[in-house]
């Protein structure tokens, strides 16, 4: 069953059709725009004022889009009181094993919302949302500096390929404030 942050605490083929031997470029261009077309079919994007309660509900809304790039991307969920989306943001665009991300380019977005909490959210291209050494680090760092600015950091969800890691449901976010 899905916690809630309110308490506290069949196959696509990754490659570039424009890669594949043989195939004209007209073809190549339809298969794009269908593989496109069923990502965006597949997703329900999130909507200023949806509630998120859950990691799962993050992962339902972002999974279709985010699940199959070929470079990792970090995202900004900003929240108000009540768990509403205020808005969502890409905050970097990486590469096949590593997006760069600081500190206050999370919370900038954030302070600026007047957000209550936020929720981080990356994919990894290899379809493994195992935590890297450096999403741990960066993780506690997003922590450490919602506390001193006073923004809840809800979650940092990993999006693999079918499957997500919650950083708060696996302990890397403490569910109380020291």
């Amino acid at each position: 069953t899905a916690a809630s942050w309110m308490d506290g605490c069949g196959e696509i083929h990754r490659a570039d059709p424009r890669t594949w031997p043989g195939l004209p470029p007209a073809q190549s261009a339809r298969l794009r725009a269908i593989t496109e077309l069923g990502v965006r079919l597949a997703s329900r994007p999130m909507r200023t004022k949806d509630r998120l309660l859950t990691s799962e509900q993050v992962f339902a809304a972002y999974a279709p889009r985010m699940r199959l790039l070929d470079h990792e991307e970090f995202w900004l969920l900003t929240l108000d009181a009540k768990r509403s989306l205020i808005a969502e943001h890409l905050i970097a665009s990486g590469h096949l094993t590593g997006v760069e991300v600081h500190p206050r380019q999370v919370f900038r977005q954030a302070i600026l919302e007047s957000a209550a909490a936020i929720v981080c959210l990356h994919n990894h291209p290899s379809g493994d949302p195992t935590p890297s050494r450096e999403d741990i680090l960066l993780t506690r760092r997003l922590w450490q500096a919602g506390l001193v600015v006073g923004i809840e950091l809800l979650d940092h969800v990993v999006i693999g390929e079918d499957r997500f890691v919650s950083m708060r449901s696996d302990g890397f976010v403490p569910c109380d404030t020291p």
